[in-house]
């Protein structure tokens, strides 16, 4: 071998070092580093002029925490808490899959108990909160009422918040079919609005006429978890069976939002998509959605 197909082969030695090198960096930073670093985002979200009332509301989102799952964080959860009860919000709604196992329940009723409680909070139930038994989905149930967190299984409240009376909607898990938005709306009249649907499953928003409600929450999908080219979209398109990855949407030229949630399911990985506490603010018009 010639010197010059030695340094061929130390160069090419010294890439797949670097390549490996890269791949070790970032399996460390999705495994350790990023499901523990809690990110806030703020979004404004437009409201039609029919629905003008619901402007200046602002509400904590919160979805997927997955406790007990293989992987799970305690110490973002505490955080996503703590920073949630420091926001200047009118209520908290909490999206679904409370839990990652049957043994989750106790620590995520600790976890949520640290919760505020001076303003509303509300909640809908997701596929995972159904998969560990009707035990821990009852020790859930029972928790999160002893807690005073309201979960909407089709069923809707109304809340007479600052800027005047909002009726919420929440229906069961869409993803295992446990959703009924008729039901869920039945005792509504024509003059209750405005309104807003909360959902575990994005999809459900699909089949929201334009205008019935001036917001959706959801969550379920993670925004793919692993949030890289192709693999994210495969991953929600795919094992979440949803089209929706997380953020802002407008199906029916409704403002959906999609949390990408707080924990981890499947792997316990995350990458490119840490954990977040969304604070959204309902603004007029509809040039505000970004």
């Amino acid at each position: 071998m010639d010197r010059a197909d030695r340094k061929a082969t130390s160069a090419g030695h010294w890439g797949r070092f670097a390549l490996a090198g890269a791949a070790g960096m970032a399996v460390l930073d999705a495994v350790v580093v990023e499901p523990s670093r809690l990110a806030v985002r703020r979004l404004d979200v437009p409201v039609r002029d029919d629905a003008r009332r619901l402007a200046g509301l602002k509400l904590a989102h919160l979805s997927d925490l997955h406790v007990g799952a293989c992987g799970w964080r305690p110490g973002t959860m505490k955080k996503a808490m703590d920073r949630c009860n420091r926001e200047d919000v009118d209520l908290i709604a909490i999206t679904g899959d409370f839990i990652g196992s049957g043994q989750g329940v106790t620590a995520a009723m600790e976890i949520l108990s640290a919760l505020r409680t001076d303003v509303p909070r509300l909640a809908v139930l997701g596929n995972h909160d159904h998969v560990y038994g009707e035990r821990a989905l009852d020790a859930l149930l029972v928790g999160l009422d002893t807690l005073g967190i309201a979960v909407l299984r089709n069923r809707s409240m109304s809340l007479d918040l600052a800027l005047g009376r909002v009726w919420f909607v929440g229906v069961d898990d869409g993803y295992s079919m446990r959703d009924d938005l008729k039901l869920a709306v039945s005792g509504l009249r024509p003059e209750d609005f405005p309104r807003v649907l909360l959902t575990h499953y994005p999809d459900v928003a699909e089949r929201v006429r334009r205008g019935d409600f001036q917001l959706t929450l959801a969550g379920h999908s993670h925004g793919g978890q692993i949030r890289v080219p192709v693999l994210a979209k495969l991953v929600y398109n795919g094992h979440a069976r949803t089209r929706y990855g997380c953020g802002l949407y407008m199906p029916n030229e409704n403002p959906l939002h999609v949390s990408p949630g707080l924990g981890m399911s499947g792997v316990p990985m995350r990458f490119r998509n840490p954990p977040e506490l969304t604070v959204l603010r309902l603004v007029p018009g509809r040039d505000a959605a970004r």
